[in-house]
């Protein structure tokens, strides 16, 4: 197995906004349900480039419980990854973005109901052996 290494990850989450559209009269606007992710991969200490293999959940703290994983199983790990184009090591994805095989929408009942979400990311240049990163 080809040691991979997680060298940097940025998340950006869509939270709910609130508006005053009339005073004493507030409207709540829903997330998009696609979240802006990018990193960057290496694989034996070399940028990767290439198409990469990604799956993705949001889960709790320990990564037991997962609100929302990117094909829709139940998780914590998706079954089936999601094919990211990777060029020298950077990639970009939005989570939730259901034009993409493997992609499901993000609800956002995952923020509304959940205290504290975290991002699990598994890598595959093969997309038959996956590993997860930390």
């Amino acid at each position: 197995m080809k040691m991979r290494q997680l060298i940097s990850l940025g998340l950006t989450i869509a939270v709910a906004v609130v508006v005053n559209v009339n005073p004493g009269r507030a409207l709540a606007v829903e997330p998009p349900g696609i979240l802006n992710h990018q990193g960057r991969i290496s694989v034996s200490g070399v940028n990767f480039s290439g198409t990469g293999y990604f799956k993705f959940a949001l889960t709790d703290a320990a990564g037991t419980t997962a609100y929302w994983v990117s094909d829709g199983t139940a998780g914590p790990e998706a079954t089936d990854g999601v094919s990211v184009s990777v060029t020298s090591g950077h990639y970009a994805v939005g989570l939730g973005d259901a034009a993409l095989t493997n992609m499901t929408v993000v609800p956002a009942s995952v923020f509304s109901d959940n205290a504290a979400v975290f991002l699990r990311v598994w890598f595959s240049d093969d997309d038959v052996t996956y590993e997860e990163l930390t």
